[in-house]
């Protein structure tokens, strides 16, 4: 087989060219990532499905991050934790970098929705609070501590994250955001 100096260089030049990878969430390969997510209105009740960016702004907007988790999980115990992505350009936080975590009674729709309820936005148990950092992964603060350690459910669930008092935080959905953690 003959290869010539031109295939050489185009095949040096598809290499050099590949993009660089990002890096996003955790580098952990058994984490689970949200399906997709949803922010829910405070005010009118209405959620948008699968924005870009995700939020949590005191009186205004929340996120709910729906997961499926495999059956493979049955029986163990699971964590949940919000990871900010170094590359996240979306992201942005308050001074005050609070938030809490809801369990929801129902699974948020695929496709937007003016009133999402009733009544409501099905937010169920409190799972706790996490103080924010950029980049990081936020830290368990205060009570409840249920984010440490939980059975790890199996099917389709969604989490909603509140800011908690004066907080505001934004993020970029395909890179940041709640995720869970097998343990």
């Amino acid at each position: 087989m003959k290869v010539t100096a031109l295939t050489l260089i185009s095949l040096l030049g598809l290499t050099t060219a590949a993009p660089i990878e990002e890096k996003r969430w955790p580098s952990d390969p058994t984490i689970i990532k949200p399906t997709y997510i949803s922010n829910y209105n405070i005010n009118t009740g209405g959620l948008t499905y699968n924005p870009a960016v995700g939020k949590a702004k005191f009186d205004k907007t929340s996120t709910i991050s729906t997961f499926t988790i495999p059956s493979t999980l049955s029986g163990r115990k699971c964590s949940l934790n919000f990871h900010i992505s170094p590359s996240d350009t979306a992201a942005t936080l308050s001074a005050a970098t609070g938030v809490q975590v809801f369990s929801t009674n129902q699974v948020p729709p695929t496709y937007n929705v003016a009133s999402w309820g009733p009544p409501g936005n099905q937010r169920n148990q409190h799972y706790g609070n996490l103080k924010l950092q950029k980049p990081g992964n936020g830290v368990v603060d205060d009570w409840p501590q249920t984010l440490k350690e939980f059975p790890c459910p199996v099917g389709t669930y969604a989490w909603e994250v509140v800011a908690k008092w004066d907080v505001a935080v934004e993020y970029g959905s395909g890179v940041s955001g709640l995720y869970i953690k097998p343990l």
